[in-house]
């Protein structure tokens, strides 16, 4: 069994930034250990992140619902430094994929960059993966279009949730739901 683990968005702005999450900084620094404990288990990790211009659309200065966050080489827009440090004190290649890069453009799944769902379907078909664990910030919002975008382009039998390792706005009622639906 290959594996892929995919983390969504466990960037600065998301744990004690602008868009903070409650309980996002206990449960990035459990996915830290996590990886560490798991050591040797994927074949290839997987992260992601916001990447936005300063005046991004989704921006409630833009006429956006979000404050600003995330903002390409800004503290906030940085992969949280534990998990940074986890993931280079591992095994395994790890690819970093961008997304939210375009003003005009909302992307809350990756997988709805084309060119960053290219990588990752070349590296589901290269590396014969077989699972992907899925975990990161917001469970509700990009976690959950992730894995809706995500079944629908590699299947639905293939996506695993780390619901610890996914705090969500919600309490995690809406990613739940959907894994109920699987």
């Amino acid at each position: 069994m290959k594996k892929m683990l995919l983390i969504v968005d466990p960037q600065n702005d998301f744990i004690t930034g602008a868009l903070a999450v409650d309980g996002a900084r206990e449960a990035m620094d459990s996915l830290a250990e996590y990886i560490r404990a798991t050591d040797g288990m994927y074949s290839i990790r997987v992260v992601t992140a916001d990447s936005h211009p300063c005046d991004h659309m989704s921006f409630i200065e833009n006429g956006g619902r979000w404050v600003s966050h995330c903002v390409a080489g800004t503290p906030g827009a940085a992969i949280w430094d534990a998990l940074l440090k986890a993931l280079d004190e591992t095994s395994g290649k790890t690819v970093f994929l961008k997304k939210g890069i375009m003003r005009d453009t909302e992307e809350y799944s990756i997988f709805k960059n084309g060119y960053a769902a290219g990588v990752i379907r070349r590296i589901v078909e290269k590396e014969g993966i077989d699972t992907i664990d899925l975990c990161g910030i917001a469970g509700d919002i990009c976690v959950l279009d992730t894995l809706t975008d995500g079944r629908k382009l590699l299947g639905k039998d293939i996506f695993n949730v780390l619901t610890d390792f996914s705090p969500s706005i919600d309490g995690g009622k809406a990613l739940m739901n959907a894994i109920s639906r699987q």
